[in-house]
This record gives structure tokens, C-alpha cells and sequence, in this order.
């Protein structure tokens, strides 16, 4: 599976579609960066995003400016630190069963308004610093799987108002600094099952 080089004419489509034959995105950086694509969606075979695989997408002086990224609800997905990081382009991304989510995994995405999971994630710890600096993420609902939140896991998300899990979740631990910065809550609910609430939370 090739880089994409921004710099290559041949990448300006708004749509990319990628065939059943993909199992994982390439081990390098930036297999994605600075692409013009309004959409990426991925197969249900995919196993697997490497560390900054889509970064860089960014809508100065380009014509895409809300990119979506699809991950089959199907498919059961490990995703590496910084995997999907520093895109200011992306607005939506629709995940799918997640294994693991490591640090940076999702950071500086800042115009991501929209994250939803599929049914029947399996990971337990929410990466360190997994959402910092989205800050026009409003909303999210973390998987029933997430026993841990890591620290910063949302620090800066400026515009979250609402957070939630799924029902029978088991969230027990929310990480330092967790939610630090995030300054449009005007209420939050700590669930239940949560034992531990570490510094700055």
C-alpha cells in the first residue's frame, strides 16, 4: 500500500475507498498526509492503524474542508499512538470495534465534531492524551469496555459539554488531567462504578 504525497496531483479526489485487501495501514509515517480527500473509508478486514498513518489533512488552500473517516462497523481495529493525529480537516470519524487505543492516538484533530464507536469494542484504557486538543468535539460516548481513562485522555477538548458511556459500562479509573481545560461543562455526572479520580481530573 503506498504513502499518498501530498505533493502528487494524482491525490487530489475527494473519495478514496479502500478495497477488502487491506489489513493494516503501513508501517511509516503519514500514509495519508496532506491529502485532499473529503472521505476515507475502510474495509471490514482491517486490523490494525500504525502510528501517524493519517496526519496532516488540512484544509488551507484546498477544497475539503469537513472530511469523514469511515471504519467498517465490522471490522476490529487496534489503533497505535498518534495514528489519526493533527488534521484540521476532519469532522467526522465513525470508528469501529476497537482492541486498543494508544497515547496521541487522536490528538489535535481540531475540527473533529463528531466521534461514534461500533458496538462491541474490547479495549480497556482510553490511550494518554487520546483526545487532546479537539476542541470542537462536543460530545462522546466511550465504548462499555473502558475500565481506564489515561491522563490528558481529553485535556483542551474546549467545547465538551457531554460525556457518557455506554450502558453497562465499567469505567473504575479517570486518569490525571483527564478533563483538564475542558471549560464548556457545566455539569458532570461521575458514573458509578468509578473508584478512582486521580489529580486535576
Amino acid at each position: 500500500f503506498e504513502d499518498f504525497d501530498s505533493n502528487d496531483p494524482r491525490y487530489g479526489v475527494p473519495t478514496l475507498v479502500i478495497g477488502r485487501g487491506l489489513a493494516a495501514t503501513k508501517r511509516s509515517d503519514a500514509v495519508f498526509s496532506g491529502a485532499n480527500i473529503a472521505k476515507i473509508q475502510f474495509p471490514s478486514h482491517l486490523k490494525a492503524v500504525h502510528s501517524n498513518a493519517i496526519r496532516n489533512l488540512n484544509y488551507e488552500n484546498k477544497a475539503v474542508k469537513d472530511a469523514v473517516i469511515i471504519f467498517s462497523p465490522d471490522s476490529t481495529v487496534a489503533f497505535e499512538a498518534a495514528a489519526i493525529r493533527n488534521n484540521n480537516a476532519i469532522k467526522v470519524i465513525q470508528m469501529p470495534k476497537i482492541t486498543k487505543t494508544e497515547r496521541l492516538c487522536f490528538t489535535q484533530n481540531s475540527n473533529l465534531e463528531s466521534v461514534t464507536f461500533a458496538p462491541g469494542s474490547n479495549m480497556t484504557t482510553m490511550g494518554e492524551r487520546a483526545f487532546e486538543s479537539c476542541a470542537m468535539l462536543k460530545s462522546i460516548v466511550i465504548p462499555a469496555s473502558v475500565t481506564m481513562l489515561g491522563k490528558g485522555c481529553f485535556t483542551n477538548c474546549s467545547s465538551l459539554t457531554s460525556f457518557a458511556q455506554e450502558a453497562g459500562g465499567v469505567l473504575e479509573t479517570i486518569g490525571e488531567s483527564a478533563f483538564s481545560g475542558c471549560r464548556s461543562f457545566k455539569t458532570f455526572k461521575v458514573p458509578d462504578t468509578v473508584t478512582v479520580i486521580d489529580t486535576n481530573a
